[in-house]
C-alpha cells in the first residue's frame, strides 16, 4: 500500500466573517509557490461573486521545491519536467518521455497519493464550515491544476465544478483518466488556458479537454488569446480573467452537473 502525503499546513479566507459561506472554493497553488500565493486571487473573487458568501481555503504542497524557501510542489514535477511533454502529441511521444508522466504520478511522492490525502482533507474543510460537494469547486493553477484534476475526478461523489487553469491531465490522454467506479454524474470542468503559455502547451489542455469529453464530462476549455502562463507585465490581466471565470462557477445556484453514459477506468 501506497504512504500518502500530510497536510503540513493551510490558510483559508472568508469573504464575509459574519455569515455562514454558501460555497467552498479550495485552491491548489502552482509549483514553486504556496497557500498565500494563491489566496491572493480570492479578494479578487469576491469582487466579482456579487452576495454570494464563500470561503476559500488553500494548503501548502507536500514536497518542497528547488524555487526557494516555504515553497512547495504537490508530486515530483521538478525532476520529470520536459516542455516536449506538453508540447507533442502524447501518442507521439517516446516511451521514455511517457515514463516521466508515470514518475510524476506513482509513488508516496506521486500524484495520485496526493489526491487520496487532498481528498481527505475537502472532507474536513466541507465538515468544518458545513457545506458539501455540491457547494464546492476545486480551482488549481499550473501544477495545482493538474493535481485539481485528479482529485476532482477520483473523488467519490462529484464536486459542482473544477477550474483548471494552465494545467491538464497528467498525462494529457483518455487513458489516465481515472474513476475508482462509475458514477452516474461528473462535475464540469472548466479550463483556462493562455495561447502562448511556454510552460504548459496549449497542446496539452486541447489534448486534455478533448479526452475529458471522450469519457463523458462536461468539459470546456477557455482559450486566452495572446496570453502566456501568467506571469511578468500579463499577470494582472491573467489573474483578472482567472477570478471572473471561478467566480462565474462558484455563483451557480445549482450544481451543473451532466449523466454520463460512458465506462470510464476504474482502480488507480
Amino acid at each position: 500500500m501506497t504512504k500518502t502525503p500530510e497536510i503540513k499546513s493551510w490558510k483559508y479566507y472568508q469573504s464575509n466573517p459574519e455569515k455562514r459561506p454558501d460555497c467552498l472554493i479550495f485552491m491548489l497553488h502552482g509549483c514553486g509557490g504556496n497557500a498565500d500565493d494563491i489566496l491572493k486571487l480570492a479578494p479578487q473573487i469576491k469582487k466579482q461573486i456579487g452576495n454570494k458568501n464563500f470561503v476559500a481555503v488553500a494548503p501548502d504542497a507536500f514536497l518542497s521545491s528547488v524555487e526557494g524557501n516555504n515553497v512547495y510542489q504537490w508530486f515530483d514535477i521538478e525532476n520529470n519536467y520536459a516542455k516536449s511533454l506538453f508540447s507533442k502529441p502524447y501518442t507521439d511521444l517516446s516511451e521514455q518521455e511517457k515514463s516521466r508522466f508515470s514518475a510524476m504520478t506513482e509513488g508516496e511522492n506521486g500524484m495520485k497519493a496526493a489526491s487520496e490525502t487532498l481528498n481527505e482533507f475537502l472532507d474536513f474543510c466541507q465538515k468544518k464550515f458545513g457545506l458539501k460537494d455540491s457547494q464546492t469547486v476545486i480551482f488549481g493553477y499550473s501544477q495545482g491544476a493538474m493535481q485539481a484534476l485528479d482529485m476532482g475526478i477520483s473523488r467519490k461523489k462529484p464536486v459542482k465544478s473544477i477550474v483548471c487553469v494552465s494545467g491538464c491531465l497528467i498525462p494529457p490522454d483518455q487513458q489516465a483518466i481515472r474513476k475508482e467506479v462509475t458514477k452516474g454524474v461528473c462535475p464540469e470542468i472548466l479550463m483556462l488556458h493562455g495561447t502562448k503559455d511556454n510552460v504548459i502547451d496549449i497542446n496539452a489542455a486541447e489534448q486534455t479537454a478533448k479526452a475529458l469529453s471522450g469519457a463523458g464530462f462536461k468539459a470546456r476549455l477557455v482559450r486566452q488569446n495572446g496570453l502566456g502562463h501568467g506571469r511578468g507585465q500579463e499577470a494582472a490581466l491573467f489573474w483578472e480573467k482567472a477570478a471572473y471565470h471561478t467566480a462565474k462557477q462558484a455563483a451557480k445556484t445549482t450544481p451543473d452537473l451532466i449523466k454520463t453514459h460512458t465506462n470510464l477506468r476504474g482502480g488507480r
